[in-house]
């Protein structure tokens, strides 16, 4: 079926593509420690020798998985573990699924958040068909994030420019990270005068998606981790990251559309604006907060050599 299809296909190809989480960074000395900075949230990597490298027919063999919060937030998701390309392998126990939840950076107060781990027994088949078999072992995780990402803005409605003012109208404004995978890289401001009595503000905010992953709708965080149904077309649930920013704690209208999509592209933007507000010479400084909501999915894997016991006959 299409989600099945659409399951397995992503798997195959980040199997190819062989992604892995980047290993811990050194911290450099005096740096001033900020929770919303990074471009990671979850670091996924396989235990030393857990899966081995060779693996013979007949026998159980251990898959360890360490997983590191590198986020801003705590992460709660799945983890599920597979060997897409070879189907009859089993699991054992049968249970090959996961529950976490880590704490992140801002829990944590320190460079790194909270590191958890899992095992998992896999039991390789019995029977090969073959004197050697290479299969890749695969750990999809599964999670639902938001990115947070909050600035100073002047707000200034008057139609003519004017030297003597608390503060300047900035057009563009630009972000480095958020401690997420999905980062706001750059908000454009324009002032939208409606009459000669009240303005709107637009502000166009541009996103990206800075790791590694796959996004999902966070309403489907779930889809690649487990056996969950969604009604309609599956492909609409991809890529699609929700929007919604405030100014001066006033919720800005993102319009119906009010999500970016990032499924076949690293970048999107939105338009979001604000309510008319009076025409005024005066200027001031309000905090512009900007949300993206939404799952987020990433895979690591390794290949094993799966042999037959020594000493057994020749297929």
């Amino acid at each position: 079926m299409k989600l099945e299809f659409l399951r397995n296909s992503l798997l195959i190809i980040f199997v190819i593509t062989a992604l892995t989480i980047a290993g811990c960074n050194s911290v450099p000395e005096g740096t001033i420690f900020s929770a919303y900075s990074g471009t990671e949230a979850l670091r996924i990597s396989f235990m030393k020798n857990a899966p081995p490298d060779t693996v013979y027919a007949g026998t159980t063999f251990p898959v360890g998985i360490m997983l590191e919060n590198a986020g801003a937030t705590a992460v709660n998701g799945i983890l599920v573990v597979s060997a897409p390309e070879f189907p009859e392998t089993k699991m054992l126990p049968e249970k090959r699924s996961w529950s976490f939840s880590i704490p992140g950076k801002a829990d944590s107060r320190t460079f790194i958040g909270g590191k958890n781990f899992t095992i998992f027994q896999l039991k390789a088949p019995d029977e090969l068909g073959l004197n050697e078999l290479n299969v890749n072992i695969a750990a999809t995780a599964c999670y639902k994030y938001q990115t947070k990402a909050t600035t100073s803005f002047c707000v200034d409605t008057s139609i003519y420019d004017q030297s003597r003012k608390a503060c300047s109208f900035r057009e563009r404004t630009t972000f480095s990270s958020q401690g997420a995978p999905i980062a706001v890289r750059e908000v454009e401001a324009v002032k939208l005068f409606q009459s000669t009595n009240e303005a709107k503000i637009s502000f166009k905010i541009k996103v990206e998606n800075v790791g590694d992953g796959v996004v999902v709708s966070d309403k489907h965080w779930d889809l690649l981790c487990s056996n969950s149904k969604v009604v309609g077309d599956p492909y609409a649930y991809f890529g699609r990251a929700y929007v919604s920013a405030e100014l001066g704690g006033k919720r800005l209208s993102c319009g119906s559309r009010n999500y970016v999509d990032l499924s076949q592209k690293k970048q999107d933007v939105i338009s979001c604006e604000t309510e008319p507000m009076p025409v005024n010479d005066q200027a001031y400084i309000s905090p512009l907060v900007i949300y993206v909501n939404y799952g987020y999915v990433q895979f690591v894997n390794k290949e094993v050599v799966l042999k037959k016991l020594p000493g057994s006959e020749e297929g």
